[in-house]
């Protein structure tokens, strides 16, 4: 069963609200959570969510597949920043938004994170992912930001989910000569940080030259 509630139904406290959302929790009855963006219906610009519910999720077959044993798990989605603005008050979707292999962007790395984040990413379909004019990470490669906050540094994942976008790079270590995560933690040092950003150029908008391998050597 598929529930579209106000966003506040996943933290407010109002009328017992946070005992009914623990007792649905405590009952395996959630199956997944979808936050979605603002401004997608017109009667109302207040962000929504969908509360998917089951009474099983335990193994079984649905349309002659086998579903896998869901018991004490919940899926959440954050979809608060797919669309676009299709006029001043409406937000809308794309075929990309819905399916396809994210692409990450630069405001997806971030020094705090290990991994890049899925902040406002976009989607490129299997077909252009197949035919990307760039090459694509590997799985211990460092994603490098060239552009806009110059240096942060973000680890691939094994597997790697998604594609990146320009403005940032994919750095994989020489294995023979250096050991990728020592590299990374190098990168991420405050020394090689301050570093990249007395090397930088542009003035309204920092970016770090690509052909510039000073900060390697």
């Amino acid at each position: 069963m598929g529930l579209l509630l106000a966003n506040g139904s996943m933290s407010s406290n109002t009328n017992n609200e946070g005992e009914i959302r623990k007792a649905l929790i405590e009952a395996d009855l959630v199956e997944c959570m979808v936050a979605l963006p603002g401004q997608g219906f017109t009667n109302t610009q207040i962000p929504a969510c969908i509360w998917l519910l089951t009474k099983d999720k335990a193994n079984g077959l649905s349309l002659d597949k086998k579903k896998s044993d869901r018991r004490g798990k919940t899926l959440f989605i954050d979809a608060r920043n797919l669309g676009y603005m299709k006029d001043r008050v409406l937000r809308d979707f794309t075929q990309e938004d819905e399916d396809g292999i994210p692409r990450i962007a630069t405001n997806c790395i971030k020094n705090e994170s290990l991994y890049p984040v899925y902040e406002k990413r976009r989607y490129v379909s299997d077909e252009t992912y197949k035919n990307w004019f760039r090459g694509h990470p590997e799985p211990q490669d460092i994603i490098f930001v060239c552009k806009g906050s110059p240096g942060r540094v973000a680890w691939t994942p094994n597997p790697v989910p998604f594609c990146i976008a320009q403005d940032m790079v994919a750095i994989r270590a020489d294995e023979t000569k250096i050991h990728p995560k020592y590299l990374f933690a190098l990168l991420r040092s405050r020394a090689t940080q301050d570093q990249i950003l007395n090397m930088h150029d542009g003035t309204l908008i920092l970016h770090f030259n690509k052909g510039d391998s000073r900060i390697f050597t």
